[in-house]
């Protein structure tokens, strides 16, 4: 006799793609839910697929807003030492770097060079 039938239910669906999307494990999800892994990834494949990225992307256009909208310098900073590489953006050379923030005002950054660090 074999394991019974399972039928999706909206609620699980829900409850996969939460999970996934925060990044937990498919057999943590299947264990949650209460069926073993190989029924979760044959009724959930898709969904297990894209919900990750879907979160990536919402968090993406969170950090995008962030720097354009809000004019967040750190969100700036990330966004092109991730995106700008291959367009010229890379992290200076210079002892001291200094940015202007309209929240928090000059800020100065000094440049510590690897092996430089004083202990």
């Amino acid at each position: 006799m074999g394991a019974p039938t399972y039928h999706v239910t909206h609620d699980d669906k829900l409850k996969v793609e939460t999970l996934a999307s925060f990044g937990v494990p498919g057999e943590k999800i299947a264990n949650y839910i209460g069926i073993s892994r190989t029924t979760l990834y044959k009724y959930y494949g898709d969904v297990l697929a894209k919900a990750r990225i879907n979160r990536v992307m919402e968090v993406a256009s969170c950090l995008f807003h962030n720097a354009t909208s809000n004019m967040n310098v750190a969100s700036q900073i990330y966004y092109l030492k991730t995106q700008g590489k291959d367009l010229g953006w890379t992290e200076s050379s210079a002892e001291t770097i200094e940015l202007e923030d309209k929240n928090v005002g000059k800020i100065e950054i000094n440049v510590v060079k690897p092996g430089e660090v004083k202990k």
